[in-house]
């Protein structure tokens, strides 16, 4: 994926600086009331069968500046990143770096109804930005950094 497929999938591109995080175990399905088979496979099932839960690291992020989407600035967002401590286990997800509090990012969302929005992915969709206003990528592996970071400027 490059900068402008990046783009291009995000629903929201907004810069915000990370306010609080809470753990918290997310259904992540999508509930489906329709009988028809091809519609919902899981239909007749049972529960376990809809049961998509998972342990989510939910981040209160407030928009400074959005670049695509319609979040205003000033508006608190949820965003939710894969692991954290829930219940005394610790869940992780393998190459992903967590977001700090009181940071500053310019994130690569896809918003969802009803649940946080999510990173586009682990590596390439958040970048921190330095005391000098300056962005650079969270993950150092992030192959396509640079040209994300010519975007943001």
């Amino acid at each position: 994926m490059d900068a402008e497929d990046l783009a291009a999938a995000a629903t929201d591109i907004v810069v915000g600086t990370v306010e609080s995080a809470e753990v918290r175990r997310i259904d992540i399905s999508a509930p489906s009331d329709s009988t028809d088979p091809v519609e919902n496979p899981t239909y007749g099932a049972g529960e376990e069968a809809h049961d998509a839960s998972y342990v989510y690291t939910v981040l209160q992020l407030r928009v400074e500046e959005t670049y695509k989407g319609s979040r205003a600035p000033g508006e608190v967002i949820e965003v939710k990143q894969l692991g954290g401590t829930f219940e005394g286990e610790e869940y992780l997800e393998e190459g992903a770096t967590a977001l700090s509090i009181d940071s500053t990012y310019a994130l690569f969302l896809m918003s969802f109804d009803n649940v946080p929005a999510s990173l586009l992915n682990a590596s390439q969709a958040s970048y921190i930005r330095d005391a000098n206003g300056a962005f650079a990528p969270v993950d150092p592996r992030n192959s396509i950094g640079p040209e994300v970071v010519r975007l943001l400027s």
